[in-house]
This record gives C-alpha cells, sequence and structure tokens, in this order.
C-alpha cells in the first residue's frame, strides 16, 4: 500500500461492507497483494496445463473534480523465481463519479506462472487528494471451459 493509503468509511458509502480504499494524498497510489495460485490446490501440472485463466476485478469510482483522478487494474503473472512472465494486463476504470463501477477481466495463465500480483492503480490529476477509490476486490482461478448454459445447446 502506498505511504498516505488508507482503508475509510462514511461518504461515499462503500459498495460492499462498510470501509473501502482510499489512496490519501499521494499522486501514485496503490495497493496489491501477491497471490500463490497453487495454494488453492493446483498443481504446476494444471497451473501449465494452458486450461486455467485468473477472472479478477473490483468497484472503482472517483471524487466530481474538473479533472478526475484515474483508476486501474493490473494484473501481472510471476514464476516461481517471482520473475515476471508476460507482459501486465492493464484494465482502466472509467473513473465514474456517481456509483461504483464493475472493472475487471480475465485472463490466461501462462506456462510458468506461480503467483498472480493483482494490483490497484490510483492516479492523482488534480487536487491534494487521490480521489479514486476501491471497493470489492476479487480473483479466483477457472477453467477456461467453463461457460454458461444458455439454453439447449449451452456449452457448445
Amino acid at each position: 500500500v502506498n505511504v498516505s493509503g488508507t482503508v475509510r468509511t462514511g461518504a461515499p458509502g462503500a459498495h460492499t461492507g462498510s470501509a473501502y480504499f482510499a489512496p490519501g494524498s499521494d499522486a501514485n497510489g496503490f495497493v496489491e497483494q501477491v497471490v500463490d495460485l497453487a495454494q488453492g490446490g493446483i498443481t504446476a501440472a494444471q497451473l501449465d496445463s494452458q486450461d486455467l485463466e485468473l477472472v479478477f476485478g473490483g468497484r472503482i469510482r472517483t471524487a466530481q473534480e474538473a479533472v478526475r483522478d484515474a483508476g486501474s487494474l493490473v494484473i501481472r503473472f510471476l514464476d516461481a523465481g517471482n520473475a515476471d512472465i508476460g507482459s501486465p494486463i492493464i484494465v482502466p476504470a472509467s473513473n465514474v463519479t456517481n456509483r461504483w463501477e464493475l472493472v475487471g477481466g480475465q485472463a490466461a495463465i501462462p506456462v510458468g506462472a506461480r503467483k498472480a500480483v493483482f494490483r490497484f492503480e490510483a492516479d492523482r490529476k488534480t487536487g491534494s487528494t487521490n480521489d479514486v477509490l476501491l471497493d470489492g476486490a476479487f480473483a479466483h482461478v477457472r477453467s477456461e471451459a467453463q461457460g454458461i448454459d444458455l439454453g439447449a445447446y449451452g456449452n457448445t
């Protein structure tokens, strides 16, 4: 977490629960977590099968300002030695002011990946505080073959 990052309550109300992350006054705020992909019982062979993907997201909003502060989610995959695999996946928020926007995506887990880094980045564009907020962050692994049954011929 950046130096002035904190958990905040109050206005605006949280999307989930009663608190959310606020980056404080730092121009480039962030919060991140390293997720060990094998901790959930997934074997190295399964991770390297190219059949799994990481589904990730969170709720983001910003304050109403002439130039709005900007938020994004960044996913990086690491190998067993904690070296980056491939390029980061960056999903920018629309930076809405009147609701908690669902921001996220899915990314194929590359061969050799053993960890994923989930990072929220908040860039202050104006003012003395960084007003991009994060709530309800999530990440989980699932099969790429998983799909929604849409009726008589779903999952085909």
